[in-house]
Formats: structure tokens, C-alpha cells, sequence
């Protein structure tokens, strides 16, 4: 949060010799969890400063590390927390979530101060399941995938989602881990992901006229059927990657699934601004 942003008498009540800084709400929940909560890194440094308890925790057993983006907060906070209290990384709040868990699920595309990257380096556990089974590999692959088309309209897997499951994997994390209901991380692929498409380098001038012509002029529909090509031709590659990854197609869950049949699935294309 800019400090323009801020309330500028914030920082001398934080200040303030008086202050109880590990005051709570009637709720429970103390001044540094609220302020890390609305991305306040200043008032959480602040009250770091003055030797706020850093190993407090919600209602719902979550520590600061489960409640902190590097997003908001910043990449060197979560550093500054790590290093003066490098347990946080390894405890579970009441559903057997770690923090990499709670990074992995607020780290948001295409932003360079990777959490998950400072946690994992710290030498935490990457096949860590929660009260489901579920690892960090099983949340990554129920994320949007990103496309990203080159002029041509050729798209290659990037983005964050990409990079973060080779991260695991090289660090040990194991591709066909199940959970309680016997589930790999492909199945949520499967059954919950989609895709957004970047076609910011794509010409595909006769494809859009064509598709202009077929949709009235309507750009939306253009966009959303040239994704959905792109999707369609690209998956295979995709499954293609995951057999690389070691997946194993033959798994059966608790109900009797396989994996994925490798055919017609329906997918989800998630245009931009939606």
C-alpha cells in the first residue's frame, strides 16, 4: 500500500508509546494480523518493530505467513518475517493448510514477487498435504493456464502456473501424490481448470476476417472463438508436457474415475477482463 494512500495519523497511534501492539478485536484477531489482512506492510512493519508477537494466530489457527501477500505486502516483509520467525512456515491452520498452500492460492499472474519461490527456497515441505490430501500441486492445477500466441497464432504453456509446477517437481514434489479421495493433481485439471489466452503478438489477420464475417463484426465472439481454437490445438501439447512430468494416466480415484480420458473434455476459456 503507497504511503499517500495511508491515513498518515495511523502511524503515530501505532506509534505511540501506550499502545497494547498486540492488542485485539472482539473477534480475537490482533492489530498486525488485521493490518496484513488489508495490505498494510508500513503498519505491520511498524508494529514488527516494536515487537509486536509475530507467532499469533486466528480463530482458524491461520499465523501471519498464512495471512500475508507478497502482492500487497511486498516480497521483502514476508523475508523479514521468515527471518525472525522461520517456524511460521511449517504450521497448519485448522484444515491442514500450510502457508505455501496460502501462497499458491493468492499468487496472482504475472507478478514477479513469488512467494512460493522465498518459501520454497527456505527449504519447506512442496508435497505438504492438508486435511484433503490435497498438495500444493493438486491447487496449482485447478488454476487458469495461460496461452500465450505468438504471430502465427502458435501458443506455448507460460505464466506462473507453469513455472511454479517445474519449481515443485524439481524440489521433489511428486506428480501422482493422491489425496483422500485418491485423486492426482491431473484430475483437477481435468474437472476444474481453464485457460486464458494472450494473443497480444497474434496477427491472424485472415482468421479474424473470416470470423468477423461469421460474427456480424462482433469482437468478442471473434476473440473468444480464435481462444477456443487456440486451446484446442495447443492442449495436446499440454498433455503431451504432463506425460513428460511422469503423470499416470491409470490412476483411479475413490469413486472409480480414471484420470482423464484423454478425449473431448469441455474446457473453459476465460477472456481478459472477466
Amino acid at each position: 500500500m503507497l504511503y499517500s494512500e495511508r491515513n498518515v495519523y495511523l502511524d503515530l497511534i501505532l506509534r505511540h508509546p501506550l499502545l497494547d501492539i498486540n492488542l485485539q478485536d472482539g473477534e480475537g484477531i490482533p492489530l498486525i494480523q488485521t493490518a496484513l489482512e488489508v495490505g498494510d506492510a508500513e503498519a505491520a512493519r511498524i508494529l514488527i518493530d516494536r515487537g509486536a508477537d509475530l507467532r499469533c494466530s486466528d480463530d482458524s489457527g491461520r499465523n501471519i505467513l498464512h495471512l500475508l501477500s507478497a502482492d500487497d505486502c511486498g516480497i521483502e516483509l514476508v523475508q523479514h518475517i521468515i527471518t525472525l520467525a522461520p517456524d511460521l512456515q511449517y504450521q497448519f491452520e485448522k484444515d491442514g493448510r500450510a502457508p505455501l498452500h496460502y501462497a499458491i492460492d493468492r499468487q496472482k499472474p504475472g507478478n514477479p514477487r513469488d512467494e512460493v519461490s522465498l518459501l520454497t527456497s527456505a527449504g519447506v515441505d512442496v508435497a505438504v498435504q492438508d486435511a484433503n490430501g490435497n498438495t500444493p500441486l493438486h491447487i496449482l492445477f485447478k488454476r487458469p493456464f495461460l496461452l500465450v500466441a505468438d504471430y502465427y497464432g502458435n501458443a506455448v504453456w507460460q505464466g506462473f502456473i507453469k513455472n511454479t509446477i517445474d519449481l515443485l517437481i524439481s524440489k521433489g514434489a511428486h506428480i501422482n501424490a493422491q489425496n483422500t479421495a485418491e485423486e492426482t493433481p491431473v484430475f483437477g485439471y481435468f474437472r476444474a481448470s481453464s485457460f486464458k489466452v494472450d494473443l497480444s503478438w497474434a496477427k491472424l489477420d485472415e482468421e479474424r476476417h473470416n470470423l468477423s464475417k461469421k460474427w456480424g463484426g462482433d469482437r468478442w465472439k471473434v476473440n473468444k472463438e480464435l481462444e477456443e481454437q487456440i486451446v484446442e490445438g495447443t492442449e495436446p501439447k499440454i498433455w503431451a508436457l504432463f506425460d513428460e512430468m511422469g503423470v499416470n494416466w491409470s490412476v483411479v480415484d475413490a469413486k472409480g474415475s480414471v484420470s482423464a480420458p484423454r478425449c473431448c473434455w469441455p474446457r473453459t476459456v476465460i477472456q481478459k477482463g472477466s
